[in-house]
């Protein structure tokens, strides 16, 4: 049930959205859970690691990629989209660091998972500098100054980081006796926070629908320009790294980017983000096909 939960990951962001749109008053009910249960998230995932092997990161390919990656390119979007008016949330979106279901997908693909997941928490870790930074040079229009901002993210991602620390140290059988259930079970609370956080927007969502069409669009083209930029990015790599930079890349935290857009942006923004899980999750198919056809052949 497991397996077939982490195979199946997108019909719990749909059924999220699914119950936003079609009973908002109900689970906007759920909106004040968005961010404890974010943080049971992220403390899930952190259980998975080992600190010591946050080391892997010192490698200078993948510092540099995730310098590329989650600064350099948000920042240029942010100079080149100017005063588009869904350019907070394009920006937003890019500084994400990389979602974590991509340890789940490299590992489902055959890829280096223990890579995608030492560049989902270390971005997640630098996240409280790196994000507000990019908003500031986007000058994106936000509710509360960026400090503010800074400090959510701060409690939000390292308070669970000491939590997991904390528990790999002097509960180590029970962290190794429940981790087989993390996946279902962080699954299961993605699917209440983007509830929560998409329901009270609905109206606003709903009435965007003329523009719908023609920004999920621009959204499918970014999806595939992201694949792309991972993919080049690692020329000269393995298959298995290739394929772990691509989901990377791609495939950013678009939970938490819904949570920060419905709190501190418009509902513009929130609007990038929710569309697109519609591309992501349906460019997981065929990455799949394509990177365990590659890998297998590789491996010959």
């Amino acid at each position: 049930m497991i397996a077939w939960a982490e195979r199946h990951f997108w019909l719990f962001f749909a059924l999220g959205i699914g119950l936003a749109l079609a009973m908002p008053r109900k689970m906007t009910a759920l909106s004040g859970l968005a961010l404890p249960a974010l943080a049971v998230v992220l403390l899930l995932t952190y259980l998975r690691l080992d600190v010591s092997r946050l080391r892997v990161f010192r490698s200078p390919y993948l510092v540099a990629f995730g310098a590329l990656r989650f600064l350099a390119l948000p920042v240029a979007a942010a100079l080149l989209l100017g005063g588009w008016r869904y350019s907070s949330g394009a920006v937003l979106l890019l500084a994400m660091p990389a979602g974590l279901s991509t340890p789940v997908l490299a590992h489902l693909f055959g890829a280096a998972m223990e890579e995608a997941l030492v560049l989902s928490i270390s971005g997640h870790l630098l996240s409280p500098f790196s994000v507000p930074a990019v908003l500031g040079l986007s000058g994106a229009s936000v509710s509360v100054p960026l400090s503010v901002i800074s400090r959510m993210l701060a409690l939000l991602v390292l308070l669970p980081f000491a939590l997991a620390a904390l528990c790999r140290t002097f509960l180590p059988r029970l962290v190794r006796r429940t981790s087989p259930s993390y996946s279902a079970l962080s699954l299961a609370l993605l699917t209440v926070i983007i509830a929560g956080t998409i329901a009270p927007h609905s109206a606003s969502l709903l009435g965007a629908v003329r523009e719908a069409p023609a920004l999920l669009a621009l959204l499918v083209a970014l999806c595939v320009a992201l694949h792309l930029f991972g993919w080049l990015l690692a020329i000269g790599r393995s298959g298995k790294e290739r394929v772990t930079l691509v989901i990377s890349s791609s495939f950013m935290n678009s939970t938490l980017a819904l949570v920060l857009a419905s709190r501190f942006l418009s509902a513009d923004a929130l609007l990038v983000s929710v569309l697109y899980l519609i591309p992501l999750n349906l460019a997981s198919i065929p990455l799949g096909l394509l990177a365990r056809r590659m890998l297998a052949s590789e491996s010959r």
